[in-house]
């Protein structure tokens, strides 16, 4: 959707998520062409001072879309996701649009059908058994995690929840701990350094990964370091839990991602938008539904 301010600037926001997913079923499968399209036309709309648009702070409250007129007016607490083609965060962004429509074709020609089989084919049952398991695996970074924040108590919150769910919950695959009263705490290195009071950097588009930050990208490197399985499994054990990770996780944010494809004005900053406002819900330590769809980058 496209307003106009009154100094003549253009604002975009997108549509209420309710509509944008009933729309999203009725898309057809990705085109190639397509995609190559958008990314002639984002080359095109960067040299373009018609390119340029203000960023602006919308709000989704009791299925409308408004923005509050008063400061001290109730906000709901997820902004809808407004998008512009310039945010001080981006300084790259000439290269990282042109790598943000590169993975988008690589993810439409590869990782998409993937994912749909995946959605289609595969029981929600077993769907959940997976994710149960790969949950579990990611336990060990959980805990270094929290010892390097401090948190002692969520520490031995996350030990119980690995030896319940390893034992009673058979391997990982039933989520026993949470009914125990032991839920899951997300946590990884990112959102350590920014405990610890480390900026964030500059906004990037990683090839083949996805959005990230210069703080990020540092982190992930770390949490990798820190699991187990990085340095213990081999072929072919290594590329199948690594894949699997990739594929489960971008199969849950397809929804998401078709959304945002089909009812953005900028798709690029959209992404870019929701990636700063759920990994800013993260380093809060929001354990909340816009958390649980992840992007590749969070699953690694």
């Amino acid at each position: 959707m496209k307003t106009h301010s009154k100094n003549g600037h253009a604002k975009f926001i997108s549509v209420p998520f309710s509509k944008m997913m009933k729309e999203a079923q009725h898309d057809g499968p990705y085109s190639h062409k397509k995609g190559l399209s958008t990314l002639f036309l984002s080359i095109f709309l960067l040299i373009s001072p018609a390119g340029k648009a203000e960023v602006s702070q919308w709000y989704y409250e009791n299925g409308t879309v408004s923005q509050p007129t008063h400061s001290n007016e109730p906000r709901n607490p997820y902004p809808v996701f407004t998008s512009s083609s310039s945010d001080p965060r981006d300084p790259i962004e000439p290269f990282n649009r042109i790598m943000f429509f590169t993975n988008d074709l690589i993810d439409g020609l590869f990782l998409q059908p993937l994912s749909k089989m995946y959605n289609g084919a595969v029981p929600d049952f077993m769907k959940t058994r997976i994710r149960n398991v790969l949950t579990t695996l990611m336990h060990p970074v959980v805990f270094g995690n929290d010892l390097l924040q401090g948190d002692f108590e969520d520490a031995g919150i996350t030990i119980s929840r690995l030896v319940i769910n390893a034992t009673v919950g058979v391997g990982g695959l039933f989520e026993v701990a949470e009914d125990w009263g032991f839920p899951y705490q997300k946590k990884d290195l990112g959102q350590t350094f920014a405990r610890w009071g480390i900026g964030e950097g500059f906004y990037f588009v990683i090839p083949i990964l996805g959005p990230s930050t210069a703080r990020e990208a540092v982190g992930r490197v770390g949490d990798a370091a820190m699991n187990p399985l990085t340095w213990t499994l081999e072929a072919p054990l290594a590329p199948i839990y690594g894949g699997s990770n990739v594929l489960e996780a971008r199969a849950d944010v397809e929804p998401l991602l078709e959304d945002l494809k089909a009812n953005s004005v900028d798709y690029y900053a959209a992404i870019r938008t929701w990636y700063f406002e759920r990994r800013k819900r993260v380093i809060e330590g929001y354990q909340d539904e816009l958390l649980d769809t992840p992007t590749p980058d969070d699953e690694e």
